[in-house]
């Protein structure tokens, strides 16, 4: 899908979505296409009538970090590692993950340069948070970088994302004696993700929305137009907030958010 080049909004502009989608590139394969566009319409299907704002961001291109997905909050940050598989991966958090290829076989299923997923997204974690402390003075206000500040851009959520959904059977086997999801992430299936993003939450990180504007041109990144990527009556209108209210659900009534994703039996 081809990018486009639009500006933060102008100060007094009206603003009626409250999920932006802003990206570097193009995705160099389809399934990421599929996975974001499931992703946005979500998104917009159960948040477009809350006042929080989302900014989801697309393939990232932090030093050390290549990023399929991320979203920030005012309060909390999250990044995402997009697979697509049909057959349950099993594994551990701390040795290699395996599936069953097309010919029946068992296939190790990698991250990237890591020894799995799980280890690659945590990487990707670690770097996204040394570079936003790094340029925190091309985007925090002037004068309010603060220890608490600066920790809070190390509070980033990472999760494997299995597309479209966790696979049946699936096992990712905890650390011992560790809790299988760690705060910082774990597994889920792109089906939940937005369950996740909405409960993504730092009480160190209360950052402006110029702030993120200002972030997002650090990051070289471009807003989108989202009539590219999602089902067209998702899209504002003049009586969005309206429409909304009336047609969807409050979240907290159609859904309950788990405590953790749960996983089947092996």
């Amino acid at each position: 899908m081809a990018l486009t080049d639009t500006c933060s909004p102008e100060k007094g502009q009206v603003e009626l979505m409250t999920v932006e989608f802003w990206m570097s590139e193009d995705y160099e394969h389809p399934h990421e296409d599929r996975a974001v566009a499931r992703f946005l319409d979500d998104m917009l299907t159960y948040f477009s009538g809350n006042d929080e704002r989302y900014w989801v961001l697309g393939n990232l291109n932090i030093p050390g970090a290549p990023i399929d997905l991320a979203v920030i909050k005012r309060k909390g940050i999250a990044i995402m590692d997009l697979k697509e598989l049909s057959t349950p991966v099993r594994g551990a958090e701390d040795g290699p993950w395996y599936f069953q290829g097309s010919d029946a076989t068992r296939e190790e299923l990698k991250g990237g340069s890591h020894e799995n997923p799980f280890k690659q997204v945590h990487s990707h974690r670690l770097a996204l948070g040394e570079f936003l402390v790094r340029r925190s003075h091309d985007f925090l206000k002037a004068n309010t970088a603060t220890t608490a500040r600066l920790q809070g851009l190390n509070h980033i959520e990472a999760f494997v994302v299995f597309c479209p959904r966790t696979p049946d059977g699936t096992d990712i086997k905890p650390t011992a004696h560790a809790h299988p999801y760690k705060w910082w992430g774990g597994v889920v299936g792109l089906d939940e993700l937005y369950l996740k993003v909405r409960s993504t939450r730092s009480q160190r990180l209360n950052l402006t929305k110029q702030e993120v504007y200002s972030l997002l041109r650090t990051m070289k990144l471009r807003k989108q137009d989202l009539a590219q990527w999602v089902t067209p009556d998702l899209l504002p209108s003049a009586d969005i907030r309206t429409r909304i209210r009336h047609t969807v659900p409050r979240l907290d009534q159609a859904v309950v958010l788990p405590e953790t994703v749960q996983q089947p039996a092996t």
